[in-house]
Formats: structure tokens, sequence, C-alpha cells
């Protein structure tokens, strides 16, 4: 019988994981802010792909704008590729950041408006994206851009 009552409680000890701490919310929201500026300042320094770093880096990446849905990071990146296929058409990037709220653990949705100023004119609109930390950085899984 104690031989019953051991290997039970080894069995029970050994199922027990100990609690995840805490997510430090201020800290994710930072993180992700200095993300978006970074790419941010990538876009103004003529960088695509240091842009397209906010980004998470999988076939599984989605991303919709006015042109329709592109799916993965390398079918956006070419996207933007050809659609700013020079530093006249890219212009001047700002993002203005109006939220990141958590929406699940782990996992923040960002309410923004972007503008890109150009000689031949501006650009601006709107965006939400969905950020996740995956392999330790805070990416972009999804982005809906208008």
């Amino acid at each position: 019988m104690k031989t019953l009552v051991l290997l039970g409680s080894l069995l029970f000890l050994g199922s027990c994981q100990p609690p995840k701490p805490p997510r430090d919310v201020q800290a994710e929201i930072a993180a992700i802010r200095a993300t978006i500026d970074a790419s941010q300042i990538a876009w103004n320094n003529g960088d695509l792909e240091g842009f397209m770093e906010s980004y998470w880096k999988s076939d599984s990446l989605v991303f919709y704008s006015k042109r329709g849905r592109n799916n993965g990071w390398q079918e956006t990146l070419d996207g933007y590729r050809k659609s700013y296929s020079d530093l006249a058409l890219m212009g001047n990037l700002h993002f203005d950041i109006m939220s990141v709220s958590p929406v699940a653990d782990g996992v923040y949705i960002v309410l923004g408006k972007y503008t890109v100023t150009r000689k031949d004119g501006t650009l601006e609109g709107s965006f939400t994206l969905l950020f996740r930390e995956k392999n330790g950085k805070w990416v972009a899984v999804y982005d809906h851009t208008c």
C-alpha cells in the first residue's frame, strides 16, 4: 500500500507544472512599439527587408490591403517591392499608433494610421495589426491596411 501511495504521489508531483510568471503587459507593449518604430526607420532608410522584420517570417503571415490578400512573408515583401520600387515611391513614412491592447494571452491588437509623404502626393490610411511573440521577438502575424 505504501508503494502505491508513493507511486501515486510521484506521478501527481511529476504532472504538476510551476505556474507561469505573470506577463508584463507594459513591457510587451513597449517592445511592440519599438518594433513598429524600427520598421518606420527602416522604411525611411529605403530598407524594405528591414521594414519587413516587424512581420512574422512565415508562410502563415496574412496581409490584406486594397490590392487584396498576400499570403506569407515573401509574398508580402514582393508586393511592397512592386509598389515601392524606388526611394521616390517609398517617400517618408510616419506611423501614428492609436492603441496597443492585449486581446488574449500574448496577443496584441495595434490600431494606427500611416502617412507616406512623397513629392507627387501623400498617401494616408489606417491599419490593424495582430502581434504575437515568435522566437523571442514581437512580430505582426496579421495586417489589414486600408
